[in-house]
């Protein structure tokens, strides 16, 4: 599985698929300027570019990469009708028996980050092209007059018209057109309703470059120049947006041709992926990896790092199909982050970001720079057997590939997180039974917790956490320690946790998925079964709208040692699964199974069920 992930932190870093068309019937530029002196427009025809089906909504979803998750439209009487994402950023809605006008929200990952983008609809955009972007969702928090929940129960007709959609986006383009002009980009382009590719050209090229930043509590909106960190306006969508023309500094205009350059890297990589294997030594001289020292992922270094992805039969057919890639203000450095899908077409998510390096006017993947192999998540968590849920975070530190090439005290041992909702740093230490960190109490070197920490007031932990201090896009800062207690990762790696956990109130047990009935080569579960070259079934049902993503099974036994665990990726529409059974360790008598089934929801949040099935 390590390799597996190893190569999902390169393959989910980058790839946009084209979407989009053009045509119609009066030109972009004197539709973006309304009707008008030497205009063919008419306020209320219909876009041109827009060539979605009768009856829906359709358009892009992104901001710098598509959207990873889904489209919620909600008309004047609240009803709602939604739709997941495609990979390319495209959505479509059916809105037919909906009333006129719509809200439109877009909720998902950009580049390992929660967004949400908003975007608005009138009758005649029915069967046309509404984009939601971070400009659109300037355009309706104006509408709104507010950067918090926009129109949840419904557009309001008072605010949501033709008059008062075109102010705000006439003056937001009129605001940003030194920029679109700086960038290269077209006159004219109506942010709502001009067909787009999220492929790193045009618009798109525009979201590479800035970052948006909303504050709720001062109703203000940041835009911001990535690379040189410097804010190019702020808007307060109080008041309506004023117009003003915005200078583009030195905000860069080639970086497009540098991102494309690293989206070629990745597409190259993938597809030496897509029907067998390379071998190592085609990975080391493909022309796309960094095979000095500096290669650095979860703590291998890049010839073990090719050598487990080379034997990894799990990886073919994968392939990108979303990316961010933000070029740092040396030129030469970059970071990339994204998702990747598999054969069966599911999409799985890794949030820690890649790095890339230009060296000799080639741009090159150099792994994730991390010791350990790292992933914080929100974690919602049924107890089968005991009918209890709770909600939290699985803070998951596993240092095992850099532990397996150094010796007591220079392995990494113990770590410490601090972050929201911690009143006091989490303490990790080595897994007695694994290779990853669980939580310890002070001074411990070993443990045989978990990493999963639940709400305050805690269950069976040390520590707990105040979710309500816990937002999404939460960071938190992770020191890896040797058998001293010094620091391994100098002042520690800032690790992003994505959406926040859900109040453990909110949970119901048909989120989760159900373990059924377990057999051993079709038999009941019996100590003598356990032998060698066996086959263990297991049953499970899923919920609705869940990715089943893998079950691990633990066998314990009788002295409380496990002596057997293996975790096996599942496919979407399993209900049950065969794991092979091999010789046992430790010559231990098993009298119990754990297991442990993942599942996502359509916003990327984890829900586990743990189940354990007693041998007699």
């Amino acid at each position: 599985m390590k390799a597996m992930k190893f190569a999902l932190m390169l393959m989910c870093s980058l790839l946009l698929v084209a979407c989009g068309g053009g045509g119609g019937g009066c030109t972009a530029v004197s539709w973006a300027f309304g009707s008008g002196a030497g205009s063919t427009c008419e306020k209320g025809q219909a876009k041109p570019s827009s060539t979605g089906t009768p009856g829906t909504l359709s358009g892009v979803a992104a901001g710098g990469a598509p959207i990873i998750g889904n489209v919620e439209v909600t008309d004047a009487l609240g009803a709602k009708r939604g739709a997941t994402i495609e990979a390319n950023g495209r959505y479509t809605v059916d809105v037919q028996g909906m009333t006129a006008p719509f809200v439109l929200k877009a909720g998902g990952r950009v580049g390992g980050t929660w967004v949400t983008y908003y975007s608005v609809a009138l009758a005649s955009d029915v069967g046309g092209t509404i984009n939601i972007t971070p400009f659109t969702d300037i355009i309706v928090s104006s509408l709104a007059a507010t950067v918090a929940d926009k129109f949840g129960n419904g557009a309001d007709p008072a605010k949501v018209n033709w008059a008062n959609i075109e102010q705000a986006r006439l003056a937001l383009y009129n605001k940003l057109y030194p920029l679109l002009k700086h960038m290269g980009i077209e006159d004219g382009i109506d942010f709502l309703r001009s067909a787009f590719n999220a492929d790193h050209t045009q618009l798109d090229a525009l979201f590479d470059v800035l970052e948006f930043h909303s504050n709720p509590a001062t109703h203000e909106i940041a835009i911001r120049d990535f690379m040189n960190q410097v804010t190019l306006a702020t808007i307060d969508v109080t008041k309506p947006i004023d117009g003003v023309p915005i200078a583009p500094g030195s905000l860069p205009v080639h970086v497009g041709d540098d991102i494309r350059q690293i989206v070629k890297v990745i597409e190259d990589f993938g597809a030496l992926f897509a029907t067998q294997l390379p071998t190592a030594q085609q990975l080391a001289t493909s022309g796309l990896l960094d095979t000095s020292n500096d290669f650095l992922d979860a703590g291998l270094p890049f010839q073990q790092w090719a050598d487990e992805l080379s034997s990894n039969v799990a990886l073919i057919g994968w392939k990108i199909v979303s990316v961010d890639v933000k070029i740092n203000a040396d030129g030469v450095t970059a970071t990339a982050t994204g998702a990747a899908q598999n054969s069966q077409g599911v999409i799985r998510e890794e949030v820690n970001k890649t790095r890339f390096v230009k060296k000799q006017g080639r741009w090159l993947f150099q792994g994730d720079g991390l010791i350990a192999d790292v992933g914080f998540k929100a974690a919602q968590i049924y107890d089968q057997n005991r009918d209890t849920l709770w909600s939290g975070i699985g803070f998951g530190v596993d240092p095992f590939a850099y532990n397996n090439s150094r010796v007591a005290p220079a392995r990494a041992v113990t770590a410490s997180v601090a972050g929201p909702g911690l009143s006091t740093p989490l303490l990790l230490a080595q897994h007695l039974y694994d290779t990853w960190l669980g939580e310890a109490a002070p001074g411990e070197l070993t443990t045989t917790r978990g990493n999963e920490i639940g709400q305050c007031p805690g269950l069976n932990n040390w520590a707990c956490l105040i979710t309500s201090n816990i937002a999404d896009n939460s960071s938190y800062k992770l020191i890896l320690r040797d058998g001293t207690g010094g620091a391994l990762n100098g002042e520690g790696y800032d690790i992003k946790l994505g959406l926040a956990p859900l109040p453990t109130s909110s949970l119901t047990r048909s989120m989760f998925g159900t373990i059924g009935q377990v057999t051993i080569d079709g038999q009941a579960l019996k100590p003598a079964a356990f032998t060698p070259n066996k086959s263990l079934q297991v049953n499970f049902t899923l919920p609705a709208h869940r990715f089943v993503s893998s079950i691990e099974v633990q066998a314990r036994g009788v002295t409380g040692l496990p002596y057997f665990r293996i975790e096996k990726p599942l496919l979407a529409g399993n209900t049950s699964v065969l794991i092979g059974w091999t010789a046992p360790e430790n010559n231990v008598t098993v009298n119990a199974l754990h297991f442990r089934l993942c599942t996502y929801d359509l916003s990327g949040r984890k829900f586990v069920t743990n189940y354990t099935v007693p041998v007699r």
